[in-house]
Formats: structure tokens, C-alpha cells, sequence
């Protein structure tokens, strides 16, 4: 996923353990997106160049899940359009002034592909691995067991859910360095 980071909301520490305000590029188009990092160090990324970068989301909470687009767009309950982003975790609800930004975001989309053995992957048995598309760009999702229970993910579904963006520099970066 083409990224421009932007600034470091949390430098990277010694582990390079930070948090990574970036723009997820669609084209000439760019929505913030915060991104927790590990084993990202300060080198290892460029601030306001476009860089290749690996992203997975962790579901922050059990997910809502939808049939199809038209049992979305028949709940009641619902505001958002199908497809959407909203980064929560950059944003006070509050203006509270101690308010600490962290990477979460709001994302609504179509389950375009599932993963039998989550093993494969380096996650344990119990998760759950899926693909969203949402707004022209594909995203990697695992769901913990912890949120897992009585929930069945299947392509084509809507899900929609609070996730962690956790991401790094892809090894086959093409920018110049």
C-alpha cells in the first residue's frame, strides 16, 4: 500500500515501538491514517515521500458483520456509506487535552477474500484472517478468538469495525533512497 508518512506521533523507541501519522494514497488522493509500527526505526522511513508500505489490521473489538451492501443499507443503525474510513484514533471527541493519539480507525468494507489456516501466516488456529476492499484499496485483517466467538466472515459480506493499523516499510520499497 502506497503510504506519504507524515510525521511521527510517537518516535520509535529503542525497539522501534512508535506510532506513524501517514496518507493512505489513492491516486492523486490521500486520507490520514494513523500507524503503529514495530521494528521501525526513524531511518526506515521517510517523512512526506511516498513509500511502499505493509499494512494489517487487528480488529480493536468484535465486529459487525453484514450480510451483503443492501442488509448494510437496510439497518436503521447505520450512517456511514459501505465503504469508509474514519480515523478515530487521531481525533478528541472531547478536546481533552490530555487526549493521546493512537492508531485506530473506523473502516466499513466488502469481504473480498478469507483464509483457512491462519498458521500459515504466523497467527495462532484460533484467528481469523480476512481481506477488505474498501475505497479503491485492499486491506489484510486478522480477529483475534477474543472477538472471534459467534462470528462467521465469509466474501462478500460487509464488516464493519474498530481496527488497530499496525504497518511497516516494505523490504522491496521502490522509492529512491
Amino acid at each position: 500500500m502506497i503510504v506519504e508518512p507524515k510525521e511521527w506521533i510517537s518516535k520509535p523507541d529503542g525497539s522501534g515501538n512508535g506510532v506513524l501519522m501517514a496518507l493512505i494514497k489513492d491516486s492523486e488522493v490521500g486520507f490520514p491514517i494513523p500507524i503503529e509500527t514495530h521494528n521501525v526505526f526513524h531511518e526506515d522511513v521517510e517523512i512526506n515521500k511516498e513509500q511502499d508500505f505493509e499494512l494489517i489490521l487487528e480488529c480493536a473489538g468484535k465486529p459487525t458483520v453484514y450480510k451483503d451492501e443492501e442488509t448494510y443499507n437496510k439497518d436503521t443503525g447505520t450512517t456511514m456509506n459501505f465503504e469508509s474510513v474514519i480515523p478515530v484514533g487521531l481525533f478528541s471527541a472531547s478536546r481533552n487535552e490530555g487526549f493521546v493519539q493512537t492508531p485506530h480507525i473506523i473502516l466499513n468494507g466488502r469481504v473480498v477474500k478469507t483464509y483457512g489456516n491462519s498458521t500459515q501466516f504466523g497467527f495462532d488456529e484460533s484467528d481469523v484472517l480476512y481481506s477488505l476492499s474498501c475505497l479503491g484499496n485492499e486491506y489484510d485483517v486478522v480477529m483475534h478468538s477474543e472477538f472471534s466467538d459467534n462470528v462467521r466472515i465469509e466474501e462478500g459480506n460487509i464488516v464493519s469495525c474498530v481496527y488497530r493499523v499496525q504497518g511497516w516499510p516494505n523490504q522491496n520499497d521502490y522509492s529512491d533512497k
